[in-house]
């Protein structure tokens, strides 16, 4: 009822009234009688007449369903504690947590809402767009997809190192395969990291990245070694489309938990300080924080060892050396061994790369020849993968320059311009 009408009410001369003046004034404002005397009544026991009375509470006087005092406290301290060391601290979350903690009579998801908003720890957002709208996607088993992508990080020292986090994320379990840091996103740590991640446990069916240059050029019309590398255990590399970022939320997602991790732990000086703290984020994401998106209660190394693994994809044919010049099958000759492998060659999987730095004649030297790079990347640390046909060049951050066929072996030294005699990509 309007205060206006309230007033109305108050201010009613019945007693000068004409009879039935009472019930026409009712009639017309649509009360009954019954509430016309009410009011008035409160107004005297109020000790003010000529005031209308505000409406009563209609709460009951006592409610025995609501959260008790120490479980709202805990709730609380439960959120706060969750916020001060940097991880989710929603409803959802707070309420999972004292379920694995053990407690009993746990306030619904709900409940938890209007207790955190009651104590001001949240600001409602009643126009966010609501949980079940959004669609989600998930591969039916572990290994059927992976997903990698890197973060940038600064340290808090006084040049503000930038440091690039890898992830290895599996699509299925949300679980953290594999983790890696360097100061660039480049072909060689993400070889890495995937590479530590297969070993522990196994080999996907398929790999999805975005369009990073260190991780997917298909895109571009090239191949990423990262790309080569996965093809040679039979797995199919996968990119998303330009500029959507939604086609890898998972990790998108998994990036802002953990940059909201390491805020709460902020100075982080040093490398070997981040590193210690990604080891810790990733024990506590794996085995003992409740994922929101998997059924029940699982956090992603039980969701990973729920189901059965995906069956390994089938390695592909090894391709078949001429071992013979078809040329004249009268006098077949047989082919010319392999060579050594350069100085300071190594392994990466499938892969022979070597590391070469750049001379002030903006040349490196490999396999017995002198390839020019240009004199603007003197100084700079070249990565050339190395087979018996030719001889592929990668810069610093993992961006192929370009192919150049392997010249043979002579007693000189074989000049060659990556830019007039090869097959430049840049």
């Amino acid at each position: 009822m309007p205060m206006r009408l309230r007033k109305a009410i108050v201010d009613f001369d019945a007693g000068n009234a004409r009879r039935g003046a009472v019930r026409r004034f009712c009639e017309a404002n649509s009360i009954s009688r019954s509430v016309f005397y009410k009011i008035r009544a409160r107004a005297r026991a109020l000790g003010q007449p000529g005031v209308a009375p505000s409406p009563t509470s209609r709460a009951p006087k006592t409610a025995p369903s609501r959260t008790s005092a120490d479980l709202e406290r805990l709730a609380v301290e439960t959120r706060a504690a969750l916020k001060k060391d940097g991880w989710d601290c929603g409803p959802i979350s707070v309420r999972s947590h004292l379920i694995r903690a053990g407690f009993q009579d746990v306030p619904s998801r709900a409940t938890l809402a209007r207790i955190f908003a009651r104590n001001g720890m949240v600001t409602p957002q009643p126009a966010k767009r609501p949980r079940a709208s959004y669609k989600r996607f998930c591969h039916p088993r572990p290994n059927d997809m992976w997903q990698l992508d890197g973060v940038e990080w600064r340290l808090d020292d006084e040049k503000n190192t930038k440091q690039v986090i890898y992830q290895v994320e599996d699509d299925h379990s949300r679980m953290i395969l594999a983790w890696a840091t360097d100061t660039t996103e480049n072909g060689q740590t993400s070889i890495e990291v995937v590479s530590e991640a297969i070993k522990r446990h196994g080999v996907p069916a398929r790999f999805l990245t975005d369009n990073g240059s260190a991780f997917n050029q298909s895109r571009r019309g090239k191949t990423a070694p990262l790309e080569r590398y996965l093809k040679a255990f039979g797995v199919k590399p996968i990119s998303g489309q330009i500029a959507k970022p939604t086609t890898q939320g998972k990790n998108e997602r998994l990036h802002l938990t953990l940059q909201q991790f390491l805020e709460a732990h902020r100075p982080i000086t040093t490398p070997d300080q981040l590193a210690e703290l990604l080891d810790q984020f990733a024990d506590h994401y794996n085995n003992h924080r409740h994922h929101q998106e998997l059924p029940g209660l699982q956090t992603p190394a039980e969701a990973y060892a729920a189901t059965p693994k995906a069956d390994p994809p089938p390695l592909p044919a090894p391709a078949q050396p001429d071992l013979f010049d078809a040329s004249d099958t009268t006098d077949q000759r047989p082919a010319t061994p392999k060579r050594r492998k350069p100085d300071g060659a190594y392994q990466v999987g499938p892969l022979t790369m070597a590391d070469r730095a750049v001379g002030k004649d903006g040349r490196i030297s490999i396999a017995h020849c002198q390839i020019y790079v240009g004199r603007a990347k003197a100084g700079q640390t070249m990565r050339v993968s190395i087979t018996d046909d030719h001889l592929e060049i990668f810069g610093p951050d993992g961006d192929a320059l370009g192919i150049i066929p392997r010249p043979t072996t002579t007693s000189r030294r074989t000049r060659i311009n990556l830019y007039t005699e090869g097959i430049y990509c840049g």
